[in-house]
């Protein structure tokens, strides 16, 4: 499993001493093994966990992820406090596992200024009936 990190930097720009990616990884219970994601960034960014620790099992993961990167528990928080808590740690890219958090992380993303979905792509992307509806009025066969 390899690991795509987008920046805000540009593509020529070279990384400075101490200049870190960190990369938002949200993780759940559809994610992919712990170890495989954590081997696959070593190296290449530090993880900074996004769990909601009031889903079954993610008490128990979050110190496995610990050994990886932080952790952000997202638990009853809207999406400025995460925003808040996630700015705190300085990351520098986003990357989506599964579509279930798409709509959270794009909003998440354009607060701060990561390259990501937009939140109506995001919204386009997970709600079948409005992608029909944007493909038929596109002129495209839908179902």
């Amino acid at each position: 499993m390899s690991l795509s990190v987008t920046n805000r930097r540009s593509v020529g720009e070279q990384r400075g001493e101490g200049d870190e990616r960190r990369l938002i990884i949200p993780y759940d219970n559809a994610s992919p093994s712990a170890f495989s994601l954590g081997e696959a960034a070593r190296g290449l960014c530090s993880p900074i966990w996004l769990i909601d620790r009031s889903e079954p099992g993610m008490i128990h993961v979050e110190r496995l992820l610990q050994k990886f990167g932080a952790v952000v528990d997202t638990a009853g928080m809207d999406a400025g406090r995460i925003v808040e808590a996630l700015g705190a740690k300085g990351p520098t890219g986003i990357v989506a596992l599964n579509d279930r958090r798409t709509a959270l992380l794009a909003e998440v993303a354009a607060r701060l200024g990561l390259a990501f979905h937009s939140p109506s792509v995001a919204d386009r992307l997970t709600d079948k009936m409005r992608q029909r509806q944007m493909m038929g009025d596109a002129g495209i066969p839908v179902p």
